[in-house]
């Protein structure tokens, strides 16, 4: 059986409530240990930080771009501001306070993981 590129990826691939059901069931099963939650876009990035996943200061989201191109860390600042992790000697993400939502939705923007998320979150 030949897999799709959607679910090539940590057991079943990116976020989709269609197929994965409710976040908080996919979050049991990719909860950092033995793997991490794999989303796409801006919507996704919105939906974590409005359910209070999305921790300031400490959540980070990886682009992964898998593809020849070292993959990028960003500190979430805030529901608009992320911060590119540029003191790491890989992986680094883009230098200085970016918007998500212009980054996650480029054309060409891969998927990414969510690492550090709140285990208790408070919506916002």
């Amino acid at each position: 059986m030949i897999m799709g590129r959607q679910n090539m990826f940590f057991g079943g691939g990116q976020y989709n409530p269609k197929t994965n059901g409710p976040l908080e069931r996919y979050l049991e099963t990719h909860d950092g240990r033995t793997s991490f939650p794999l989303f796409k876009g801006w919507k996704h990035y919105e939906m974590l930080w409005d359910r209070g996943y999305l921790e300031p200061g400490m959540s980070v989201i990886r682009l992964m771009w898998n593809d020849g191109r070292e993959d990028e860390h960003f500190l979430v600042m805030g529901v608009r501001e992320i911060e590119g992790m540029s003191e790491l000697q890989a992986h680094a993400g883009r230098e200085g306070t970016q918007d998500p939502k212009r980054i996650l939705s480029e054309k060409n923007c891969p998927p990414w993981e969510a690492h550090s998320l709140n285990r208790e979150p408070t919506p916002r």
